[in-house]
């Protein structure tokens, strides 16, 4: 049963990680300066911010194909 349930304890705990991330880089757009931070969350949501974990998830999948 425990392994059974290992991949799917693996995948939550990167799609943890992904979120963790995602928030982490969202608080660092909030702490710059007014100017800097539209600029900010311009890139975040441009570059893998602005992907869901199932988008990401699916990258990694081709790039693993490759």
């Amino acid at each position: 049963m425990v392994l059974a349930c290992a991949p799917l304890l693996a995948a939550c705990t990167t799609q943890a990680w992904y979120e963790g991330s995602r928030a982490s880089a969202r608080q660092q757009c909030i702490q710059q300066p007014p100017g800097a931070y539209e600029d900010c969350m311009r890139k975040l949501n441009e570059g893998i911010g602005g992907k869901t974990y199932d988008d990401y998830q699916r990258e990694r999948e081709e790039l693993r194909r490759k």
